[in-house]
């Protein structure tokens, strides 16, 4: 599994080490990462998951209440 916290750690350490270098030289880096919101999308993994379990329950239940009664 990896660590996540690694790959911070590593950024992180590189730039201290080059903040001296950006401080007298004047560059302008920045570290942008988009926050993922995993909670959130897991919610809508199991509401869509839901959503096609409840249409092919439907899609059965309209199948067999649809069917005529077979007359013996």
């Amino acid at each position: 599994m990896k660590n996540p916290g690694n790959k911070t750690f590593r950024r992180g350490f590189v730039t201290g080490f080059s903040s001296p270098y950006r401080f007298v030289f004047g560059g302008s880096t920045a570290y942008t990462n988009a926050p993922r919101n995993r909670v959130g999308l897991s919610w809508i993994n199991v509401g869509r998951a839901m959503r096609s379990a409840l249409e092919q329950e439907r899609h059965n239940i309209g199948e067999t209440s649809s069917a005529t009664p077979k007359r013996g």
